[in-house]
């Protein structure tokens, strides 16, 4: 067992059908519009809470107890309003939707599950970059004259679990898979 390659994990939100309708809809938009790069796919859109890095197999159990400790059933509703870049605006790397405000239960829910991975030494601290809750659309090859964005229509969901992923680079892009899942509604909140 010492011989295993370690784990590349992440903890996120998978996102309910109408936002991920709503990505796939913008990300053919942006094609109209001319961006170039890699873009996100149905089975690749989430919203990332904390990402832990590389972890060791043998940790696996901890890392799930861990989480399943500071998941508490709660409503996050969150308001998918704005659409953002990462890098400079006329060279932007990185395409994404999220919010103007972030709610305070996703907010939260977020600090908790990063302090508890903290606290293990799993991941990296971020005190200096303040945590930007979004959705990855397109890694950007190319993009068109700065201001071609085309309009978001804003949609407002609910997140209803955390997930605990693994993620293997591929020449053609990450491949996920999900390892537990930590509901955050409870059982009256299905009926």
């Amino acid at each position: 067992m010492s011989g295993e390659s370690p784990l590349r994990l992440f903890l996120a939100c998978p996102l309910p059908s109408s936002m991920i309708d709503a990505c796939l809809t913008y990300i053919g938009q942006l094609k109209q519009h001319g961006w170039r790069g890699s873009y996100a796919t149905q089975a690749t859109l989430h919203l990332t809470l904390y990402f832990l890095g590389y972890v060791a197999v043998r940790d696996l159990e901890a890392v799930i107890a861990s989480t399943q400790s500071r998941v508490i059933p709660t409503d996050v509703t969150v308001h998918w309003n704005t659409v953002g870049w990462f890098g400079p605006e006329q060279h932007p790397r990185v395409l994404w939707v999220g919010l103007r405000h972030v709610p305070g239960p996703l907010m939260e829910l977020q600090q908790n599950l990063k302090a508890a991975m903290m606290h293990h030494g799993w991941g990296i601290d971020t005190a200096r970059a303040s945590w930007v809750p979004h959705v990855t659309l397109l890694r950007v090859h190319q993009a068109p004259r700065p201001g071609r964005l085309p309009s978001w229509t804003s949609v407002t969901t609910s997140l209803t679990q955390v997930e605990l992923v693994h993620s293997t680079l591929t020449s053609t892009g990450p491949c996920y898979q999900t390892l537990a899942q930590f509901p955050l509604t409870t059982a009256r909140d299905s009926d």
